[in-house]
C-alpha cells in the first residue's frame, strides 16, 4: 500500500460514518407523522421580534374638567317656593363615576335644540354651559322675571344622567378567562366571536371604555389591529355585513379608495419600539353608531397526529 493510500483512509472512514448518522437520523420519522414544514403557523415556534403591547392607556379619552351640558343630559332642578316640593317628581339616582353624589330635582332632559322648559319662564338655552353656569342662567331668568329676588331666590341645577352614546362592539378574541383552544378527539376549537350594543356615558365613549365592557383588553389570539367603522346610523345587522366586507376584500392591502373604506379607523395593538403611534384623541372616541371590531388570528383544526 503506498504512502498515498494510508494517508487517504482516515478521510475515506470519517465521510462513511458521517453517512451513516444522517441515514440513521432521517429514517427516524413516525407513520402518520406530519413534517415540521407542514405544520400550521400557530404549531411552528414564531421568531422573536421586538414589538410590545401599546399603552391602552392613549385608547381612553381625556374628559374635560367640568361636564358641559348638552342634548340628552338630564338634569335636576330645584326652586324653593316652586320647583321641588313634597308634591313634585323627585329622582335621587345612585352616585356614579360621574356623578359622585346623589342627585335630586324635577327631572329635565335638554332637548336636541339644548332646550330645558322651566315652569313660568319658558325655553332656557343651557347647551354648551357648565352646571354652575346652567343654574345661574336660570336663576337670573326667575330674578328679571319678578317671580324671585335676591334675597329668596334658592335655585340648584344638577346632572342626574349624563347623555349616552349608542355603539356596537364586535370580538372575535378569546375572553382571557376561558382557554384560547380546547383539544377533543385530536380536533382544536377556536372560541365564537361575540356582539354587543353599549350605551356609553358620555367622556366615556372611548375605545378603552368599550373593550373593558365587552371581556377587557384583547386576548393574546387578536390580531395586531382593532378597527373603528364610523356606523353614521348602522344597525347591527348591517354593522356586521361591514365587517365581513372588510375581512374579505382586506381593505388595508391595496383596496381601491372607496365610502366603506374612508369610514374606517385602524389602531394597532402592538408595535416595534423604534415605531412612533401617530393616535389623536379623535381618533380613538365613539359616537352614535360607531361599531369598534376586533378580529382573532384563525385557529384551525388538526385531525393528523402531530409527533
Amino acid at each position: 500500500m503506498t504512502e498515498q493510500r494510508k494517508a487517504s483512509l482516515p478521510s475515506q472512514l470519517g465521510l462513511a460514518l458521517s453517512l451513516l448518522m444522517v441515514t440513521l437520523v432521517s429514517g427516524c420519522v413516525h407513520k402518520g407523522s406530519i413534517p415540521v414544514r407542514q405544520l400550521p403557523p400557530q404549531f411552528r415556534e414564531e421568531p422573536t421580534n421586538s414589538e410590545v403591547p401599546i399603552d391602552f392607556s392613549l385608547l381612553r379619552q381625556t374628559p374635560p374638567e367640568r361636564h358641559l351640558l348638552d342634548s340628552g343630559d338630564v338634569v335636576g332642578v330645584v326652586i324653593k317656593n316652586i320647583l321641588g316640593k313634597e308634591t313634585d317628581t323627585t329622582v335621587i339616582p345612585p352616585p356614579s363615576e360621574i356623578i359622585p353624589a346623589p342627585s335630586a330635582g324635577r327631572p329635565y332632559t335638554i332637548n336636541e335644540e339644548g332646550i330645558i322648559t322651566p315652569p313660568m319662564i319658558g325655553d332656557m338655552q343651557i347647551s354648551g354651559m357648565t352646571i354652575s353656569e346652567a343654574q345661574q342662567t336660570v336663576e337670573a331668568a326667575y330674578i328679571d322675571n319678578g317671580f324671585l329676588n335676591e334675597d329668596n331666590a334658592e335655585i340648584e341645577l344638577r346632572l342626574i344622567q349624563p347623555r349616552k352614546v349608542t355603539v356596537h362592539v364586535i370580538r372575535q378574541d378569546s375572553d382571557s378567562t376561558i382557554p384560547l383552544a380546547i383539544r377533543s378527539d385530536q380536533q382544536f376549537y377556536a372560541k365564537h366571536g361575540s356582539a354587543a350594543e353599549l350605551e356609553l356615558n358620555i367622556y366615556e365613549n372611548d375605545v378603552l371604555h368599550a373593550l373593558d365592557q365587552t371581556g377587557g383588553l384583547p386576548g393574546v389570539d387578536a390580531k395586531n389591529e382593532l378597527w373603528i367603522i364610523r356606523g353614521r346610523g348602522a344597525g347591527p345587522t348591517e354593522s356586521q355585513q361591514m365587517i365581513q366586507q372588510l375581512s374579505v376584500r382586506n381593505a388595508f392591502s391595496g383596496s381601491p379608495q372607496d365610502d366603506l373604506q374612508s369610514r374606517v379607523t385602524r389602531i394597532p395593538l402592538r408595535m416595534n419600539l423604534n415605531q412612533i403611534l401617530n393616535l389623536q384623541e379623535k381618533d380613538i372616541i365613539l359616537n352614535d353608531g360607531d361599531i369598534l371590531s376586533l378580529l382573532a388570528n384563525a385557529i384551525q383544526s388538526l385531525s393528523s397526529q402531530v409527533v
